[in-house]
């Protein structure tokens, strides 16, 4: 694999030199397989992989300055398809969820600063379809989302 602008890393060990952007490219020079960035203090920022039309696929990793994860997205052909996860800077998860063709599927968990879980929501293609959230008891009562009109 050949690296464009004569950038190097290590991977061996997991060093990374500080660097605003790495790409790398296939043997032929024809296609990028993935791209990476790493912040000033030198811990990486992100990590996308590519298809041959260079959009994202697979699955994306960004990461705080201060190391921690900040989001794991899988993508198909450039659009969100499949888990999101997002955590906060204290590494707590912030929130959860499914995509598909790059809209909320499914149901979705947030979560507080410290891990709780604080509410769901049920998507359907996009659409908000169903909303629970905890009442004084802790206790999950749910609000039905009407369709827009």
């Amino acid at each position: 694999m050949s690296k464009d602008k004569n950038q190097t890393q290590d991977f061996s060990n997991k060093k990374i030199i500080k660097v605003p952007a790495i790409k790398y490219w296939d043997k032929a020079k024809t296609k990028l397989k993935f791209k990476a960035s790493v912040w000033e203090n030198g811990s990486l920022k992100y990590l996308e992989h590519l298809n041959k039309s260079g959009k994202r696929d697979g699955l994306t990793e960004r990461w705080h300055e201060n190391g921690q994860k900040l989001t794991e997205t899988n993508y198909k052909d450039g659009e969100l398809h499949g888990l999101f996860s997002k955590w906060r800077e204290n590494g707590e998860k912030e929130l959860e969820g499914d995509c598909i063709n790059g809209q909320e599927h499914g149901k979705w968990k947030y979560f507080d600063e410290q891990g709780k879980l604080t509410s769901t929501d049920t998507w359907d293609n996009g659409r908000l379809v169903l909303v629970k959230e905890p009442n004084e008891n802790h206790r999950f009562s749910h609000e039905e989302v009407q369709p827009a009109m």
